[in-house]
């Protein structure tokens, strides 16, 4: 089991626990805000905008494409907020910076491809997946109502209608095959399903 806590990543095996090898962001002050599982291979976010993978947890490497004018740096997202598993793709929201808003990539067959970055809100903040249908799951600041969820069928996003729904921020999406519906939580506590 691979574990993160803003600046460390540690692997559980049994009773034990040990730190990664290879992956301490204290020195560089970057925090993990995101990690998810894709093809057997964990991932994690990170607000600086690198991606880092792991087969096991114990050694991590960048997967951001490497500058080409300067082969030592790594070119970076705008801060990570969100990652998923979907299409046989790795998906990655992204928070809105002073020169880009919140947005969508896809990374596959080590590429990355944006999808969406013209989103108005503050970040993406939870993805959800289920039979070719992404979810995106957004959070505006403070008071803006902005907690939105859409969905994209790999052409084109749709925002969801959810009734009576005025939130900040979308907290957490999942898809329950058993209602097949997608379960929306919402920053003050309230869930809502559509």
């Amino acid at each position: 089991m691979v574990l993160t806590a803003l600046q460390k990543v540690s692997v559980a095996q049994g009773t034990s626990q040990r730190d990664a090898l290879n992956l301490d962001l204290t020195t560089s002050g970057d925090t993990i805000n995101a990690v998810t599982v894709h093809n057997s291979t964990v991932y994690v976010g990170t607000e600086m905008g690198y991606i880092y993978q792991s087969a096991q947890g114990d050694y991590w490497t960048i997967i951001n494409q490497k500058n080409p004018l300067d082969p030592t740096e790594y070119k970076t997202l705008a801060p990570i907020t969100a990652l998923i598993s979907h299409g046989g793709a790795l998906y990655i929201g992204t928070k809105k910076t002073s020169t880009k808003s919140a947005s969508i990539f896809k990374y596959f067959d080590k590429k990355f491809t944006a999808i969406k970055t013209d989103f108005s809100q503050n970040r993406i903040s939870a993805l959800a997946s289920n039979l070719g249908i992404l979810f995106v799951g957004t959070s505006g600041t403070y008071g803006s109502k902005e907690g939105d969820v859409y969905s994209y069928n790999g052409t084109d996003f749709k925002k969801i209608s959810l009734p009576s729904v005025s939130f900040d921020q979308v907290q957490s999406m999942i898809f329950s095959t058993t209602l097949s519906t997608i379960v929306v939580g919402f920053n003050g506590g309230q869930i809502d399903r559509k």
